[in-house]
């Protein structure tokens, strides 16, 4: 019997399910893909802060390009440069050099939403000769370029598999780039919802965020919170006499000068007009107090100019209370140091005044061993 025609049926059957298989196993790819695109896009519109979605970035796209080697690159908007978010696998310094290279080559080009440069090389080893590419895939943001997508393998891929990593490179790079927007977006309106613009310093929203949290980690069997109040003297008179310029002029150095005696973990806030509020975790009272007067002592040695002319000499009072001696809440605390900080301005000014009131009995109070009640450090 004759079954040739039987048999190509049979073939062309096979063929055609063989290509049906392929064709539902792309789609369970693609399926899978956009299933983690999305839910990387869920996971970062619940980041809070941009180290963490970095991190989760970087996690991610390890996962999905498992078995390749990648680098992120971003400008950030405080940056003319480029900066790497982040890199996984191999990246050697030649790649990273070729994928800089690129990023400025699209920064410079009006086209370089449609560009997608792929590279392949041979790379030699001591031992043998292999080939590579490269693909770097432009992620833009409201028309402009804001950052880059770099890939790179180990071997020669076939056109098919070409197109599928281009076509996933693409899709990456347009949720990253609405991502990432949102999330710069988000940062940039909570930092300018808890900084005060003049002086660069937290405001008053962050200080009761910060001082809450410190005060609720510490155990208070053990722990303690210093906090001060700080109010410049005479400021009114000194905004009298040298203007607004003057008075911002001598707020912005405050902010500086203030900052560089706070090591990390600690917090200096402007608490509202010319007053500051500084927040001092596990710094016991005679500490506190030692560095309160350290401040004291760089505020009147600060020495300004406005216009070329010479301003008065500039002092402040400050008022320390310490958690859990004089406050058991951050409400009371800040209370208690405000007290201490008018107690200064009541006795001169110019000095530092401890809070008079304890709520601890004096059984409880070894951390305040050699710190008098009122420090009195006018000059």
């Amino acid at each position: 019997m004759d079954i040739t025609e039987q048999q190509h049926g049979i073939d062309t059957l096979e063929r055609q399910n063989t290509q049906l298989t392929a064709r539902v196993h792309e789609l369970e790819e693609r399926n899978q893909e956009m299933t983690l695109l999305n839910e990387l896009s869920e996971r970062l519109h619940h980041c809070e802060t941009t180290d963490t979605a970095y991190k989760m970035i970087r996690c991610f796209l390890e996962h999905l390009f498992y078995g390749y080697h990648g680098v992120l690159y971003t400008t950030e908007s405080s940056s003319p440069g480029i900066s790497v978010l982040a890199t996984w696998g191999h990246i050697n310094k030649e790649d990273l050099a070729y994928g800089q290279a690129q990023y400025r080559v699209m920064q410079q080009q009006a086209t370089y939403r449609s560009k997608r440069v792929w590279r392949e090389r041979e790379t030699q080893t001591s031992a043998t000769s292999e080939t590579a590419w490269g693909l770097c895939i432009p992620i833009s943001t409201h028309g402009s370029l804001s950052g880059m997508l770099q890939l790179q393998g180990d071997m020669v891929l076939e056109t098919a598999v070409r197109q599928r990593w281009e076509r996933l490179a693409v899709a990456v790079a347009d949720h990253l780039g609405l991502a990432l927007t949102n999330l710069h977006l988000r940062e940039r309106l909570r930092e300018q919802s808890i900084r005060d613009p003049l002086t660069g310093l937290f405001n008053r929203r962050y200080l009761d965020e910060m001082l809450r949290r410190d005060m609720h980690q510490a155990d208070p069997a053990q722990d303690v919170v210093a906090v001060v109040m700080l109010d410049i003297d005479h400021f009114k008179r000194f905004n009298d006499t040298y203007g607004h310029d003057g008075g911002d002029m001598l707020l912005r150095h405050m902010g500086v000068l203030l900052q560089q005696h706070c090591i990390d973990g600690e917090t200096v806030c402007r608490y509202g007009g010319e007053e500051f509020t500084l927040i001092w975790p596990g710094v016991p009272l005679a500490e506190a107090c030692q560095r309160a007067e350290g401040i004291r002592t760089a505020i009147q040695s600060l020495s300004l100019e406005i216009h070329g002319q010479q301003m008065h000499t500039v002092t402040a009072s400050l008022g320390v209370a310490l958690f859990p001696f004089h406050g058991t809440d951050d409400e009371a605390v800040i209370k208690a140091a405000d007290r201490a900080l008018y107690a200064a301005k009541h006795q001169g000014r110019n000095r530092v005044v401890v809070s008079e009131h304890m709520i601890k009995p004096d059984d409880e109070a070894p951390l305040l061993a050699g710190s008098p009640q009122y420090h009195d450090t006018h000059s």
